[in-house]
């Protein structure tokens, strides 16, 4: 009897706590509106519930060397800004670039192509005149043939002269390639975040040990954070992408801030453990007054823009 009063009352307790905090969910969802519509300003209301997340940079990305080697020069420290194709950290290049002086000093080099144009030029107009001398009687077709097979032969030779010059160009153009891939860069515009190992240490591209970072440096994307919330799936239901929900900061020294959170994904299932919907939001943050890894709590309910 004991028992069963128990679980009644136990039952009666969360039916109860379901329909306050649905009730409270139609009752801030109404006062959103009405604050959207006036447009006054929507102060997020405590005892309306709300999801605990972490704001996190919108993008994360560990750069590693594709090249073996040792580091040569770092370029950025930590806590610095940088653009997209900005430079970070270089191997060491000082036989790369030895060798890219002297394929560039070949490739430049003209001396045996205009050398090489002379002579076919000269045995060129030779063949000319003998030609012109055939018909008068002057000559002899062997005098010419001789003649034609040394044209031909200088032409070979201006040929060789050329291609030795692009094969030089070629090999200039693979060195600078070569210098290229051992030269990180920013691929996007964020800030340095983590540097893994200092000038003279050696990088290799095989894995590294266990617990040992497999990246150089880390930058992060911090204009713009995302945050994943898993809500109630009665909370979630109506919810698409496009929407906007309130995300609110944990107090600070500035106090709380609420913020819009733009939904890009609404997961199509439920976590049966759980009951409850993945949802992906992304924050503009380009004043960067937020930091990544802020806890904050997503408020249910969508508001407008």
């Amino acid at each position: 009897m004991i028992t069963t009063t128990l679980f009644r009352n136990t039952a009666a307790l969360t039916i109860a706590g379901v329909i306050t905090c649905c009730l409270a969910f139609q009752m801030e969802t109404a006062r959103a509106q009405q604050a959207t519509a006036t447009g006054a300003a929507v102060i997020p209301n405590a005892t309306v519930p709300s999801v605990p997340v972490y704001l996190e940079p919108y993008r994360s990305i560990e750069i590693s060397s594709v090249e073996s080697g040792v580091i040569g020069e770092i370029l950025v420290k930590e806590g610095d800004a940088v653009s997209e194709g900005q430079e970070l950290i270089k191997l060491d290049l000082e036989v790369l670039q030895a060798q890219l002086a002297v394929a560039v000093a070949q490739a430049e080099g003209k001396g045996r192509v205009i050398a090489a144009e002379a002579d076919y030029e000269m045995q060129s107009e030779r063949l000319r005149k003998l030609e012109a001398l055939r018909g008068a009687g002057r000559t002899n077709a062997a005098e010419i043939d001789r003649q034609a097979a040394t044209t031909k032969s200088t032409e070979g030779l201006l040929l060789a002269a050329q291609e030795e010059v692009k094969i030089y160009e070629l090999s200039a153009a693979r060195i600078r390639a070569e210098v290229e891939r051992r030269i990180l860069r920013s691929p996007i515009d964020g800030v340095v975040v983590e540097i893994v190992k200092d000038v003279a240490e050696p990088v290799s591209t095989l894995r590294s040990q266990p617990g040992e970072p497999d990246y150089l440096i880390r930058v992060v994307k911090l204009n713009m954070l995302k945050t994943t919330a898993h809500l109630p799936e009665k909370a979630a239901r109506d919810l698409k992408v496009g929407d906007f929900l309130r995300v609110v900061t944990e107090a600070g020294a500035g106090g709380e801030q609420v913020v819009n959170g733009l939904i890009e994904y609404v997961s199509p299932i439920v976590k049966s453990s759980t009951g409850t919907v993945e949802v992906r939001m992304r924050i503009d943050n380009t004043a960067l007054a937020l930091r990544g890894g802020t806890a904050a709590r997503v408020v249910v309910g969508t508001v407008s823009p």
